[in-house]
Order: structure tokens, then C-alpha cells, then sequence
């Protein structure tokens, strides 16, 4: 895959969030909104959907590095 061919692609990726995917529940924050880890997995979804169509047979992406700021409420 030669990453100038993908700039620009789109990946989506959804879902429900149900108590048991939030911070409170994860014991990760005192908030009932979807926990960090959540956030990421659904991030990185989003990604392979993005690229799939772009790589070569036998090709495949791994999560390398993220970058995240919280905020205080």
C-alpha cells in the first residue's frame, strides 16, 4: 500500500453505548460517557475501514500510536 494513493479516504464506525461501556463501569472515570479504551477500539475501526480496500493481499495495519487529550469538566 503506498499511503499517498489514500489521503483522504473515509472509514466509519458505529456504535450503542450501553452502561456497561462507559468510564464509570470501567472504573476509569466517575463520568457515564464511553470509557477511553472504547473510544480507541472504535477509532481504530473506523481506520481499517478506511484502508482496507487499499492493501495488498496479506497486508494489514496494527495500532501504533495514539494520541489523546481529556479535558476537565
Amino acid at each position: 500500500m503506498q499511503a499517498e494513493l489514500i489521503l483522504g479516504a473515509v472509514g466509519i464506525s458505529q456504535m450503542v453505548v450501553r452502561p456497561g461501556d462507559t468510564a464509570l463501569a470501567h472504573g476509569s472515570g466517575d463520568m457515564p460517557i464511553l470509557s477511553s479504551s472504547f473510544l480507541i477500539t472504535l477509532m481504530e475501526s473506523a481506520c481499517n475501514s478506511a484502508i482496507a480496500e487499499f492493501l495488498e493481499n496479506g497486508e494489514t495495519t496494527t495500532l501504533m500510536i495514539w494520541n489523546l487529550r481529556f479535558m476537565m469538566l
